[in-house]
């Protein structure tokens, strides 16, 4: 522990004296390996969480362009944190870890999409009764690893501006009879979404791990959709875990600081619904929706905007300027389901 803290504060001295870029990549990813972390720039921990879905995460796209026209800034400038399962660990890494903007995001998603779940219903059913997966998962595994290469998680760190590659989203988007599951050494990886579809709780979790005494300022958290609900159909109903984990927020986080956005659509799209005129609809309910909650998203962007007071600012500045033992040291690491 001595040495770890001996290594933190050498390397904080010369993060200070330093002006050369590969060196401060390099800085940042050993404090990722030695389980530093820095204090957020804002008032407190900003969170973003997006749900899984399908194809159905463009919704959430439209949304987070609402985002950006409202603060002006990029979404991996706004938060401290992401986390996502499925549809929303691919977004988070495309808006995330490489920086894509939200343009550029939809149109590899839906490039993606139509590569993947084009195919007859006949190989379908034969890759089902094979392998457990109606889609080709080689061809899923292919697209990711041309998307996101073969770099290692800790290497993302080198990247100054993540907020925290193929592999985790392939484990954390391995939907049972959608695609196969996902080996990693001795584990088998099946989509988060099967237990935690909302994992909005999960990332308030690891966050405060990461920064424990310091505040949540906002957490946004983004469903994928939902139908209105049917007396008749209660299948149409929001799945249990959203609920409980939305009611469970609801409750404990103050006023101002939790917003869950979920649109209603016209019809419940499958994960893997492809028609143009489907996908369509999905976008006009989707911005249906941000008219409808304008004032909402008023105030979750005016939140997320909250500066640091000045006193804040010197308390962090005097903590890495401490020659003593007093860090805090965690593990910062990518949650994919």
């Amino acid at each position: 522990m001595l040495c770890k803290e001996g290594a933190i504060r050498t390397l904080l001295r010369i993060r200070q004296s330093s002006r050369d870029q590969s060196m401060l990549e390099a800085l940042s990813e050993a404090f990722a390996l030695l389980g530093y972390t820095d204090p957020v720039p804002g008032k407190g921990i900003r969170i973003l969480s997006i749900d899984g879905g399908g194809v159905r995460g463009i919704l959430v796209i439209e949304m987070l362009l609402k985002l950006e026209e409202l603060t002006g800034k990029p979404i991996y400038d706004m938060f401290d944190f992401v986390c996502g399962v499925s549809t929303g660990a691919i977004l988070t890494t495309l808006i995330g870890l490489k920086h894509h903007t939200l343009d550029e995001a939809t149109e590899i998603y839906k490039n993606i999409s139509m590569q993947i779940f084009t195919q007859s219903a006949l190989k379908g059913t034969s890759n089902l009764v094979w392998s457990h997966s109606y889609y080709d998962t080689a061809l899923w595994e292919k697209l990711l690893k041309e998307q996101w290469n073969n770099k290692v998680l800790i290497e993302t760190r080198r990247n100054l501006k993540v907020p925290n590659v193929w592999e985790s989203i392939r484990a954390s988007a391995a939907a049972p009879t959608y695609f196969e599951e996902f080996k990693i050494g001795n584990m088998l990886h099946q989509d988060g979404g099967i237990l935690v579809n909302n994992p909005t709780a999960v990332a308030i979790h690891e966050a405060k791990l990461l920064w424990p005494t310091t505040p949540i300022q906002c957490v946004i958290s983004f469903g994928t959709g939902r139908t209105a609900p049917n007396p008749l159909d209660p299948f149409a109903t929001p799945t249990t875990s959203e609920i409980s984990v939305h009611t469970m927020l609801s409750d404990l986080l103050p006023p101002h600081v939790y917003y869950r956005f979920n649109p209603y659509l016209t019809d419940m799209l499958d994960m893997a619904e492809i028609d143009p005129n489907k996908l369509e609809q999905l976008k006009r309910d989707a911005l249906m929706y941000l008219r409808r909650n304008e004032d909402k998203f008023q105030d979750a962007a005016k939140a997320l905007s909250e500066t640091k007071p000045t006193a804040q600012k010197l308390l962090d500045w005097l903590t890495l300027q401490k020659t003593d033992s007093r860090f805090y040291f965690n593990i910062d690491f990518f949650y994919s389901g």
